[in-house]
């Protein structure tokens, strides 16, 4: 388990180094954590950890969740469908699918895109409390997320 709380400490950390935005600066990070319970930074620690322990207590994701099938008949393969194309009413076979600007197609909900969208917000607040706290079990869940989505056979 130690290999893992290295692996996901070298993920941060190179993260960390990537500035796509400020969130992730390690050089901005690091001064927030030693003034973490100052006023200008506790309302939102305090919102990082809520939302930490929150995922804590929720379960994990997996492409083999999903409420469909893929095309390919494996619920191993990721199937993520255009936002807004929906299945055209007027057909028998609902294709072709039909533009509908700024509506969602509710069929995302059956498929990964949204599980996965979900999985990596969870990871992502959960390395930030790690990070933040030094509370290894926000490591772990993360970890745990990461394993499940990624490396773990039955749910891969």
């Amino acid at each position: 388990m130690r290999k893992l709380y290295i692996i996901l400490t070298l993920i941060i950390s190179f993260s960390l180094s990537a500035h796509a935005q400020w969130l992730w600066d390690r050089n901005k990070m690091e001064k927030i954590k030693i003034d973490i319970k100052s006023l200008a930074y506790s309302n939102a620690y305090k919102s990082l950890i809520r939302q930490a322990d929150k995922a804590l207590s929720g379960g994990t994701y997996s492409v083999t969740y999903k409420k469909s099938v893929a095309p390919s008949g494996s619920k191993h393969d990721y199937v993520s469908l255009s936002r807004y194309w929906w299945p055209n009413p007027d057909k028998n076979d609902r294709m072709p699918y039909i533009f509908k600007d700024g509506q969602s197609n509710p069929e995302l909900n059956e498929y990964d895109r949204n599980l996965l969208g979900t999985m990596c917000g969870a990871v992502n607040t959960l390395a930030l409390a790690y990070f933040y706290s030094n509370d290894e079990r926000y490591a772990a869940k993360a970890i745990e997320l990461v394993r499940t989505w990624f490396l773990d056979e039955k749910t891969k």
